[in-house]
């Protein structure tokens, strides 16, 4: 089982993609693309890293001062499941 890599919210750099009529959170880190899977608040830290150890080792988990958000590479076949699309939000918003 690879582990996920957990990485601090301003080691990534974040944009936003269009898909299925609507607009979703991404990331580039290490030369990769990732899409946003799920959204933890700080108190379901574990949660959010048995999700990463889950799906496997192209995932990348963000830690920021409001929780932890847990990205799949963007070519692998993870199911495509996002919470809710964006309302185009201001760029500091999207990572915190």
């Amino acid at each position: 089982m690879a582990l996920p890599k957990i990485v601090q919210c301003h080691e990534v750099h974040i944009f936003n993609f269009y898909r299925d009529g609507a607009l979703h959170e991404g990331i580039h880190y290490s030369g990769k693309l990732y899409r946003l899977i799920e959204i933890f608040p700080n108190d379901k830290r574990l949660q959010a890293s048995a999700l990463g150890c889950k799906l496997g080792g192209s995932i990348v988990i963000t830690v920021s001062e409001a929780g932890f958000k847990v990205w799949g590479e963007m070519r692998l076949n993870i199911p495509w499941t996002p919470k809710q699309p964006l309302a185009v939000p201001a760029l500091s918003a999207i990572c915190g």
